[in-house]
């Protein structure tokens, strides 16, 4: 069964993903062209890496993750998210484990902007994989990404 959402970007507020939750398909769209056609945007994130995006949205059964078109529903206890440091000079190494089992992984750029203004004090504020890593460890996470779909 088809499923259109929209996700924000984590990194570009102007930027948002389209993404088919059946079969994976995404396409980047603006801001301007989803309010224009008063599209709904969906509860989750996404960044893109290259030519990847990555993220996670929230279903009724709990958070999917994603890269491209490799998606994982997650539970607290069986994700766990690896991230290297500077595996060359400012790229870093992501990798998403499901039940010890590597799903999927990625190399990312690091993140500029960490007390750009009051609210941006945190690595895990500018950086999605910083994010995601530490909120994967946390039962609210989870609960909050068990949502109805939008």
């Amino acid at each position: 069964m088809e499923k259109r959402i929209y996700l924000k970007n984590f990194d570009n507020y102007l930027q948002i993903l389209e993404y088919d939750t059946y079969e994976g398909s995404h396409r980047i769209t603006t801001r301007d062209e989803i309010t224009k056609n008063n599209v709904k945007i969906s509860f989750g994130t996404f960044v893109v890496e290259g030519n990847n995006v990555v993220g996670v949205y929230a279903t009724p059964k709990g958070p999917v993750f994603f890269k491209n078109e490799t998606k994982l529903l997650g539970s607290l206890g069986a994700i766990k998210v690896e991230i290297q440091k500077n595996v060359k000079p400012g790229i870093n190494h992501f990798s998403l484990y499901s039940k010890g089992q590597r799903v999927f992984e990625t190399t990312y750029l690091d993140r500029d902007g960490i007390d750009c203004n009051p609210y941006d004090t945190e690595e895990e504020d500018i950086n999605m994989f910083v994010m995601l890593s530490n909120a994967t460890e946390k039962s609210q996470f989870f609960i909050n990404y068990t949502k109805d779909w939008l």
